[in-house]
C-alpha cells in the first residue's frame, strides 16, 4: 500500500483478520450476547465473507496508541421480511439478531441470489452495523478525518444499488449523537416502552433505532444520503465476471496486474475485454468512442477503455448485483430482421 504523502488516513476493505480490533472499538456493536463472544467473532467472520456485507476500516499512516486501524464500518443487505419486523416491534438487540441467525444458519442476510433478486425488483433494505472508532483515543479533528471516510466509502459502496431504507441501532450515547448529527436519520425507537416491559433486561438504556428512506433523505438538501437513493436502471447488465473485471481496472491496474487479482490467464484478461466492449457495442453503442482509423489496436483499447470506466464511475449501477433480464427482440433498422436480444 502506498500512502501519498499528504494523506493522514484512508479507508480500505475490511478483512477478516482486521475483525478482533474492529470488534473491540465498540462491543456493544458485536452482536455476542445470544450467542458468546466466541461464536459471534466466527459470524462476523462468515458475514465479511457474504456479498451482501460491506465493510471498510480506516487507517491512520501513523499509529495512534500504537493501531493503525482507527476506525470500523459495516453494513448488510437483510431481508425485507426482517427489516420490517424491526420497525413494526423496535427493541434493542438489531445486530444481535442478525449475528444469531448468522450463527444458527440461518441468516437473515441476503445470498448472492437474492440480493441480485432484490436489487432487479423489489428493492433492498440495509443494516448499518457498526460506524466506529477507538474511543477516548481520537483528539476530535481526528474523529472528524474518520466519519469523512466513513462517509466517502459509504457512498462509493452503496450508491447504485435499489435501496428501500436504511436501519441502524445505535447503542450509545456517540451513536445516538452521531446519527443525529447527520440530519437525515429519523429516530424509530429509543425503546422506552421495552424497557418498561423488561425492567431487568440485559441491554444497556442509551441506545435507540434508527432509519433512513427516501423522502428522509431528498428532506436534506445536497446531502450525500439523498444521492443514495437516486437509482438509475442499468442499461449494459455486465455479467458477473465483467463486473469483477470493472471494478478492478477503476483501480488503475494494469492487465498483468488484472491478471493476479482475478486470477486469471493473460489471454483470458484480454477475452474478458473483448466480451465486454461487444456489450456495450450492442447495447449502448453510442458509449464508445469514434476512433481514428489509423489509430493502432493498443492506443484504440485504452482510448475505450477509459471511455467504459469514465461512465461506470458515474454509473455505478451498472457495476451492481442485478439479474440478466432477457431484452425483447425488435427489428433492425437498416436490415428490418429481428437483432438477437441480449442474455
Amino acid at each position: 500500500m502506498v500512502w501519498p504523502a499528504s494523506v493522514k488516513m484512508i479507508w480500505r476493505p475490511a478483512r477478516e483478520d482486521d475483525l478482533p480490533q474492529c470488534l473491540a472499538m465498540n462491543p456493544a456493536a458485536m452482536g455476542h450476547e445470544p450467542v458468546g463472544r466466541k461464536r459471534a467473532a466466527l459470524a462476523w467472520r462468515t458475514l465479511l465473507r457474504l456479498p451482501s456485507c460491506l465493510a471498510v476500516v480506516v487507517e491512520s499512516k501513523k499509529p495512534i496508541a500504537g493501531r493503525h486501524i482507527v476506525g470500523f464500518g459495516a453494513s448488510a443487505f437483510v431481508s425485507a421480511t426482517f427489516a420490517q419486523a424491526e420497525i413494526a416491534a423496535p427493541k434493542p438487540g438489531l445486530n444481535a439478531r442478525i449475528i444469531s441467525s448468522i450463527d444458527a444458519g440461518h441468516p437473515v442476510v441476503l445470498s448472492e441470489a437474492e440480493l441480485r433478486h432484490a436489487n432487479t425488483y423489489g428493492g433492498l433494505h440495509l443494516v448499518v452495523l457498526s460506524a466506529s472508532w477507538i474511543r477516548n483515543l481520537l483528539t476530535q479533528e481526528q474523529i472528524e478525518e474518520v466519519k469523512m471516510h466513513f462517509a466517502s466509502s459509504f457512498l462509493e459502496l452503496h450508491s447504485g444499488y435499489r435501496l428501500v431504507q436504511i436501519l441502524t441501532e445505535a447503542t450509545d450515547t456517540v451513536d445516538i449523537e452521531h446519527a443525529y448529527s447527520t440530519g437525515v436519520h429519523r429516530l424509530v425507537s429509543d425503546f422506552e416502552e421495552y424497557h418498561k416491559r423488561h425492567p431487568d433486561g440485559c441491554w444497556n438504556r442509551d441506545r435507540a433505532l434508527f432509519t433512513l428512506d427516501r423522502d428522509s433523505a431528498l428532506s436534506v438538501t445536497a446531502s450525500i444520503a439523498g444521492i443514495l437513493f437516486h437509482y438509475k436502471e442499468p442499461t449494459l447488465r455486465f455479467r458477473q465476471e465483467d463486473q469483477q473485471l470493472l471494478v478492478a481496472a477503476l483501480r488503475g491496474l494494469t492487465d498483468e496486474e488484472l491478471s493476479k487479482v482475478l486470477n486469471l490467464h493473460f489471454s483470458a484478461v484480454k477475452k474478458r475485454w473483448a466480451a465486454v466492449f461487444e456489450r456495450v457495442a450492442t447495447a449502448r453503442p453510442d458509449l464508445l468512442p469514434e476512433l481514428e482509423y489509423d489509430s493502432d489496436r493498443q492506443t484504440r483499447g485504452r482510448q475505450k477503455r477509459h471511455h467504459l470506466l469514465a461512465y461506470v464511475r458515474q454509473h455505478p449501477e451498472e457495476l451492481r448485483p442485478v439479474l440478466q433480464l432477457k431484452r425483447p427482440k425488435f427489428p433492425s433498422p437498416s436490415t428490418g430482421r429481428d437483432r438477437k436480444p441480449l442474455t
